[in-house]
């Protein structure tokens, strides 16, 4: 036969650990039941939050010089849970102990009208890496691309643009037009 206790609050006899249930034993939330979490969540003693977190974007239009690699100038930040966006070299960074996988997603709007056959990358320590775009532009328009990349703690993300035939104008815009986004998944 099963009990029922009912409180309103439990706290640990002492010290500052509260254990419920014992290794092996699930512990059942009903559907329906709010879980509401005003501390941290950790799993294993590892805190479990989808951060860090950041959008950057260019804050003014760039240039583009054909037929060449050309690294996004996102110099500003409209969120950034940890700081670790570097506005200075235009890239993420991972922070000591946050290791594992990251979705990225970036958005660039150029000024190309005419039929051009370019690219758009995620580089990764400074090499292209964890998936690009390859499309031919005809108008004005944006481009996205998004992946899921596994890095160690201080790799770097950049976004980078190419364009083989001509020389285009990345547009800025801080809320629609050229922008960088990524967060740490969770597990």
């Amino acid at each position: 036969m099963a009990s029922i206790l009912k409180v309103d609050k439990l706290d640990p006899q002492s010290g500052t650990a509260l254990e419920i249930g014992t290794s092996g034993d699930t512990i059942t939330v009903p559907s329906g039941a709010t879980f509401n979490v005003a501390g941290t969540m950790q799993s294993g003693g590892v805190t479990v939050a989808n951060t860090p977190v950041f959008r950057s974007y260019l804050s003014g239009n760039q240039s583009i010089t054909s037929a060449t690699a050309t690294k996004v100038s996102l110099d500003s930040t409209t969120f950034d849970s940890g700081g670790d966006f570097d506005t200075s070299n235009n890239r993420f960074v991972v922070p000591s102990g946050g290791a594992g996988k990251y979705f990225f997603y970036t958005q660039i709007r150029t000024s190309v009208t005419a039929a051009s056959l370019t690219f758009l990358y995620f580089y990764v320590d400074g090499v292209a890496d964890g998936g690009y775009l390859r499309f031919t532009q005809t108008n004005q328009g944006s481009n996205q691309i998004s992946s899921v990349l596994d890095l160690a703690d201080a790799a770097y993300v950049e976004v980078f643009y190419y364009d083989a035939g001509t020389t285009p104008t990345i547009y800025s815009d801080a809320d629609n037009y050229s922008y960088f986004t990524g967060f740490k998944l969770i597990g």
